[in-house]
């Protein structure tokens, strides 16, 4: 019977047309993740370099900083000093006189 012969081939078609709509469908699925695996690993690249350079700026901020801080620190030290040198005669005289040691008086 011719028409059971057809609806065997139509049959066999469907079936053929299933398993390559599904080999299709698996290959765009795997080249999809492919794709997004390479977004993402760029993506994370990009994150990476961003954050590198971010504390790579922070690094140097710092360092600039207590740079400065070294320096106001060091020029502090030596305006101490200095006015230590001014007035270290008469402190020397206070603490004389305070003793009672002073011979001059």
């Amino acid at each position: 019977m011719e028409i059971f012969k057809w609806a065997k081939d139509i049959e066999k078609i469907y079936v053929e047309l299933i398993e390559k709509t599904k080999k299709e469908n698996l290959e765009e699925i795997q080249l999809f993740r492919i794709e997004q695996e390479g977004n993402l690993t760029e993506s994370n690249k990009k994150r990476q370099s961003l954050v590198k350079d971010v504390l790579q700026n922070l690094s140097t901020d710092i360092e600039k900083e207590i740079s400065l801080f070294k320096d106001k620190i060091s020029t502090s030290v030596d305006t101490i000093v200095k006015n230590y040198e001014v007035v270290k005669p008469h402190i020397i005289e206070k603490v004389i006189q305070q003793l009672g040691l002073d011979l001059n008086a």
